[in-house]
């Protein structure tokens, strides 16, 4: 991929929270099903583009919001719980995506042209500190390309 197609589009992808961001002691035992979110996203992204002709909308906000998940973190619980219900008001009815058990990451589905992106953002490595990883699609020829694998940042 390119250097072009790799820079965000004007105003970015994601909404970071806003300054340096400290959490508290990550909770033991993550599954790796957490930081394998991203990719059940993107498998309903593509499945909803073979069912509907079209792509997603992007979702009105990140589930659960960043800010949420930070303060689950900071309190020393050891995750944040939604409902279905609310995945499906923040727009991620379409892709046939939710969780509702315990999570600790915040995750993102925004399209940007014929190309969509997933975040997450959370405490991936640990140290307290939040930080984003992301994979990319595109439908290229009528069809909805995935590509391997998360990469840092977005």
């Amino acid at each position: 991929m390119s250097e072009e197609q790799d820079a965000p589009p004007p105003g970015g992808f994601g909404r970071p929270p806003t300054g340096p961001t400290r959490l508290g002691p990550t909770p033991p035992k993550k599954s790796a099903a957490h930081v394998l979110q991203p990719f059940f996203v993107m498998a309903g992204a593509a499945a909803a583009y073979e069912r509907n002709g079209k792509l997603c909308p992007t979702v009105r906000r990140p589930m659960p919001a960043i800010d949420d998940v930070q303060r689950a973190g900071e309190s020393g619980v050891t995750g944040y719980v939604t409902t279905k219900r609310q995945w499906d008001e923040a727009g991620f009815g379409c892709l046939d995506f939710s969780v509702e058990a315990p999570i600790h990451y915040s995750y993102d589905y925004q399209v940007h042209g014929a190309g969509f992106v997933v975040i997450a953002w959370g405490d991936f490595e640990g140290n307290g500190r939040m930080s984003a990883l992301s994979t990319r699609g595109r439908v290229e020829n009528g069809v909805a390309v995935l590509e391997p694998g998360l990469r840092k940042g977005f």
